[in-house]
């Protein structure tokens, strides 16, 4: 993992331990491509090399190519990339919700969403710009009506079979892995690595039935102990000692239902605490838009 092969230069752990003979060049070199917009010779020059995806490696697409470039030129862009990071809030516009500071990806399907919710309230909002806004914000253009896009999205996920797809996924990651082969270490390190990580996308979004999470749950159970989904086999652990903290003398495995409900109150410190933001901006509209609607109806 740190060793310099070939070509590719030196790892930062070598500047790192010899930074005291290597400061004055490493600043010279750094300096002279802000000063001159340009590399001193060498200093960007890159190769390509490739990696085999599996032991028996035959044919080309058994490699992933990737690109070594040197040190110096990684100083280089990461200074920029520091420099610029403060402007991107400036720059970008702000429908763009993923990839800058501050901002979140999910902004935009909760925009989306809001302003369904302000449509079937009766709130006057136009379809036409919706659509565009959903489409900026990187969300689908629905050619639909919005009173089957209300079942779609707020309705059919109240239901225990919506999230069948979810719990499939699970089931299908599962059978790609040999449980049995695996020590009951490695099932732990997968458990929290990739079965615990995989329905975070919907949680942030969706408040998960319980007898959904009760089904996720028993997925995961059954993993640990290497068992079949269906197999009647004697748990040498309970879940509940698996999902309590090691403090007291747990596995330290985040439950579904602690990962969703704190997913869920992220948005409501972001709303607090980011309340200039496009997202909370949103909100407060509909909501002064509604206030407005009820008041007329009174």
């Amino acid at each position: 993992m740190d060793k310099s092969l070939g070509p590719d230069g030196f790892t930062f752990g070598f500047y790192r331990r010899y930074w005291g003979i290597l400061e004055k060049d490493v600043v010279n070199a750094v300096s002279y491509f802000f000063k001159y917009g340009t590399f001193l010779r060498g200093g960007n020059s890159s190769f390509i090399a490739l990696i085999p995806k599996m032991q028996d490696d035959k044919l080309v697409k058994d490699f992933r190519p990737i690109s070594l470039i040197g040190s110096l030129y990684k100083i280089v862009a990461k200074t920029l990339e520091n420099r610029h990071v403060v402007l991107l809030g400036d720059i970008v516009n702000e429908v763009q919700s993923a990839f800058v500071t501050n901002r979140q990806i999910l902004d935009g399907p909760f925009i989306f969403n809001e302003l369904l919710h302000c449509k079937f309230l009766g709130v006057v909002v136009d379809d036409e710009k919706v659509n565009r806004a959903a489409k900026k914000i990187g969300c689908l253009t629905f050619k639909m009506p919005f009173s089957y896009l209300g079942i779609k999205i707020g309705g059919l996920m109240s239901r225990i079979n919506s999230w069948d797809d979810i719990v499939a996924s699970l089931h299908s990651r599962l059978s790609k892995w040999k449980m049995k082969t695996l020590s009951i270490g490695d099932r732990l390190t997968l458990l929290k690595s990739v079965l615990g990580s995989m329905p975070i996308y919907y949680m942030s979004m969706l408040k998960v039935l319980s007898q959904v999470l009760k089904s996720m749950e028993a997925i995961r159970c059954h993993f640990f102990n290497g068992a079949e989904s269906k197999e009647n086999k004697l748990m040498w652990v309970k879940w509940s000692i698996v999902l309590a903290s090691k403090e007291k003398g747990g596995l330290g495995v985040s439950s579904y239902f602690a990962l969703n409900r704190a997913l869920m109150f992220k948005w409501v410190w972001h709303f607090r605490n980011d309340c200039n933001s496009l997202w909370a901006r949103v909100i407060k509209y509909c909501m002064e838009k509604m206030v407005d609607l009820v008041v007329g109806i009174w």
